[in-house]
C-alpha cells in the first residue's frame, strides 16, 4: 500500500463517523451536482471524490475551491507545508466538507453499509 502525504483535512463534524471502506474519484466525463444528479463535466478533469464508510453514508467531495470572497483565508500564506506536499489543496484545509451526503437505508428498516464503488468509465474509442 502506498502512502501519500496529507494535502488537506476536513473537520470531524463534516466527515465520516466510522472507518472509510472505499474512496474513488468520480470519472472525468461527469460530475454530481448538489441535488445528486449526474451532469456532464465540461472540463473533462476529475474534481470530485466519493467516499463510503461503515457509518452507512456515502459522501461526495469537491476538490475545487469555493469562489466566494469569504472563502479566502488570508492566513494561508503564513503557513508552511511539509516538504514535497503541493499547495494545490491548501485552501481547502479544515474547510473542506462534503457537498452531498446520502444515508443508505434497508427496506426492512435497518441500515446498509456500502463497501465498494463500481463505476463504469466511458470508452473513448
Amino acid at each position: 500500500v502506498s502512502v501519500s502525504p496529507c494535502c488537506c483535512l476536513s473537520s470531524i463534524e463534516h466527515s465520516h463517523s466510522k472507518a472509510i471502506l472505499d474512496i474513488q474519484w468520480v470519472p472525468d466525463h461527469f460530475e454530481v451536482n448538489r441535488l445528486g444528479y449526474a451532469i456532464e463535466n465540461q472540463t473533462q478533469k476529475c474534481v470530485q471524490l466519493m467516499t463510503c464508510a461503515i457509518d452507512h453514508e456515502i459522501l461526495f467531495w469537491d476538490s475545487r475551491l469555493e469562489k466566494t470572497p469569504l472563502a479566502i483565508d488570508k492566513t494561508r500564506d503564513m503557513l508552511t507545508l511539509p516538504h514535497g506536499v503541493p499547495a494545490t489543496f491548501s485552501g481547502l484545509d479544515m474547510k473542506w466538507k462534503p457537498f452531498l451526503r446520502a444515508h443508505i437505508f434497508n427496506d426492512s428498516g435497518g441500515d446498509h453499509s456500502p463497501t465498494r464503488f463500481c463505476i463504469k468509465v466511458r470508452d473513448l474509442l
